[in-house]
């Protein structure tokens, strides 16, 4: 299966009560809407091996069920990729009534060992393979990878983005697995 979902936020359409994403897979180009709990997006389970989401998460406002339900179509192992803004950027507030913040350590509460002691009724479980933090060359070019590290976490609007690339874990692991490391990488833009 190489089927190819690509997921983006359409910011013409949003109204408070009312959140769509552009659905590309190859074939036709849909309007969604993920603002409700249940959304069912409209494809099959397990249809795809790779997901791209654009800057879409953080306007989604329940990120839970839309994570579940992007792991109900994606194949086992299947790969998904998201691009945001890091929480240290003033561009993850805007527009602030609308966005929600994350960083690449909010993407372990999409898997399922970050439930052991609650469980919200969440059945997705996605594995971070890979968080990657672009910054700006003519900034950091020469400066040590922990410098930059320790940079990223003091100050503010240093990041331009991170990538954060997951795999689709089916059967879902149990809660009490460990709980993954992430140790982000450095990229120059």
């Amino acid at each position: 299966m190489s089927a190819h979902l690509r997921l983006e936020f359409d910011a013409a359409s949003w109204r408070p009560d009312h959140v769509e994403v552009i659905a590309s897979d190859g074939i036709a180009r849909n309007a969604i809407d993920v603002s409700a709990r249940n959304l069912p997006l409209p494809f099959a389970d397990d249809a795809f091996s790779t997901i791209e989401c654009g800057d879409v998460l953080r306007y989604v406002p329940e990120a839970l069920a839309f994570m579940q339900e992007l792991h109900r179509i994606a194949s086992a192992d299947a790969t998904a990729s998201f691009i945001l803004p890091d929480v240290s950027s003033d561009d993850a507030y805007s527009p602030a009534f609308l966005t929600r913040p994350y960083t690449p350590m909010s993407f372990i509460y999409f898997s399922q060992p970050a439930y052991r002691r609650a469980d919200y009724n969440y059945r997705g479980d996605w594995l971070i393979e890979e968080a990657i933090y672009i910054v700006r060359r003519e900034r950091y070019a020469g400066v040590p990878v922990e410098s930059v590290k320790a940079i990223l976490e003091h100050e503010r609007n240093q990041a331009l983005c991170f990538l954060i690339n997951l795999r689709a874990v089916k059967p879902i692991r149990r809660p009490t697995d460990p709980l993954p490391r992430i140790d982000p990488k450095i990229v120059l833009a």
